[in-house]
């Protein structure tokens, strides 16, 4: 009967014993999160495709990326950023300073008909929209020639 006793108590034991140790916990990944937007580069440009344009223009902008952005001006554009400005330079430097000052464009729902582009913009500064609207943009030959 000692040996069944003993049996018995083993078995006990080591039920009692899983009982109480804690159950194992599954490792479950910390989910981590980023403070930034994703930065989307700006599709490909087709001469064909208006939106295409004024897409990678605005793309670059808002990563600041001056370089792309004047490569889709034309070389005698008409843009006003309120003033009107027939010149690749003073564009770049009204950006470069929109840049400084942290402003940066947005634009959405974009709309083509044959070579002008409607579309809404938003400016963002000090990351809060500072102001909106619509804009129009007219694009030749896969280069933005004016905005209005």
């Amino acid at each position: 009967m000692k040996p069944r006793f003993i049996l018995v108590v083993a078995i006990m034991f080591v039920v009692m014993a899983s009982a109480c140790s804690p159950a194992p916990q599954a490792s479950t990944p910390v989910p981590t999160i980023s403070s930034a937007p994703p930065t989307i580069p700006p599709p490909p440009i087709t001469a064909s495709d208006p939106a295409s344009v004024v897409i990678a223009y605005y793309g670059a902008l808002t990563v600041e990326n001056l370089d792309a952005a004047m490569a889709v001006v034309a070389d005698s554009p008409s843009l006003c950023y309120p003033d009107c400005m027939t010149d690749k330079d003073k564009i770049r430097a009204f950006w470069e300073h929109e840049f400084l000052t942290d402003f940066h464009p947005y634009v959405s729902i974009l709309k083509v008909e044959g070579k002008t582009v409607t579309y809404v913009w938003a400016v963002v500064h000090n990351g809060r929209v500072d102001d909106y609207g619509t804009g129009t943009i007219v694009v030749e030959d896969g280069k933005i020639k004016s905005d209005h």
